[in-house]
């Protein structure tokens, strides 16, 4: 099969060609995203609570952390950090929480080879972002089908990139039902935080005929068997990317038809290439971050800025986010002056150099 196939679920993309695909997981409920920024949107640049953010970055060791950081009176302080994403909100903060799960998987007869396959491994996960504060209010991501329906099965999904209370993440799925090989489907869930849904995605929202070109031009490069096919582009995703000044651009990546053996990230028979763009209007307000962000990667330049969100001030928030940060009664003081190349020692393990 050469027709590439997009399948939208949710606010899912998958691109997968090629004997039988890969099932998505069950549908989340879904909103539409406002073309224009919304009044609480509007209202983020003058709060109260501007000098204050929870920054998501990857440092030296690949170990991505969140950081609790303050500007106060021109001085970077920080009340504590925490191993993995969490996203704060209105007040609220939210944490990413992952678990492995065993699925069922089921022999069947070997398309090859008219021999039985036996069952593999099934292997999926769970995700929620959980209510730091209170365990009982829980956003379900992604809640595995018990029964996979192949013989081999492995599902994962993690977080790449986060604006505010949206949060891009990475879903991915191989599954072998009998045929010449297992295939695997690769799409990007936008979830959004504040509301416990996924955002529809609509491709046309998205797409520009200049991008798209630009798109045609990169894969001519990058793909092993380029072909007039590359006209048959799928927009397959739309993923935020950060400038050293942490202001916002939104990537399209863009899919087309490749061999098997060719297949990149994006997926089986899939070559796929980002495109830079200006963000849309419904992130036109994220476009440039808040002065707290922008003071911590002055000092400290972050080329694996995974995101930010709002935090509330120390006062403010509750116990349990304190002890989740492993906050003490005294701020950390973070900077010496802007001019300063690099972070003090004591932060050179974690800080993204």
């Amino acid at each position: 099969m050469r027709a590439a196939v997009a399948v939208g679920v949710g606010g899912i993309v998958i691109a997968c060609t090629g004997g039988t695909a890969p099932r998505p997981p069950a549908p989340v409920p879904t909103v539409r995203l406002p073309d224009a920024p919304t009044e609480a949107q509007q209202d983020r640049t003058t709060s109260d609570e501007d000098g204050v953010a929870l920054l998501w970055l990857v440092g030296d060791d690949e170990r991505p952390r969140t950081h609790w950081i303050e500007l106060r009176e021109g001085a970077l302080l920080r009340h504590g950090s925490v191993d993995g994403l969490v996203v704060g909100r209105g007040g609220e903060v939210w944490h990413w929480q992952t678990s492995r799960v065993e699925v069922a998987t089921h022999a069947c007869e070997y398309s090859v080879t008219g021999t039985d396959l036996p069952a593999g491994e099934g292997t999926a996960m769970r995700a929620h972002f959980v209510l730091v504060g209170d365990a009982s209010r829980v956003q379900v991501v992604s809640e595995p089908d018990p029964d996979s329906g192949a013989a081999e099965s492995t599902e994962i999904i993690e977080p790449m990139a986060s604006v505010g209370p949206h949060v891009f993440l990475r879903w991915e799925h191989y599954a072998h039902n009998c045929g010449a090989h297992g295939n695997t489907a690769v799409g990007v869930v936008q979830w959004d935080v504040s509301r416990g849904a996924s955002v529809q995605f609509s491709p046309g929202d998205w797409d520009d005929p200049r991008l798209r070109e630009s798109a045609i031009d990169g894969l001519r490069r990058v793909a092993l068997n380029p072909s007039d096919e590359l006209r048959d582009l799928t927009l397959a995703a739309v993923l935020p990317r950060f400038d050293s000044a942490g202001r916002l651009w939104l990537a399209r990546v863009y899919t087309a038809f490749a061999c098997y053996a060719c297949s990149d990230d994006w997926g089986s028979y899939r070559n796929g290439v980002e495109v830079l763009g200006p963000p849309s209007s419904a992130f036109a307000t994220y476009h440039q971050a808040p002065e707290v962000v922008q003071a911590y990667l002055a000092r400290y330049p972050a080329p694996s800025l995974r995101g930010w969100s709002e935090a509330p001030t120390r006062a403010s928030a509750a116990e349990a986010v304190v002890g989740l940060f492993e906050a003490t009664n005294a701020p950390e003081l973070l900077d010496d002056p802007p001019s300063r190349s690099g972070p003090p020692a004591r932060m050179r393990s974690e800080s993204p150099d």
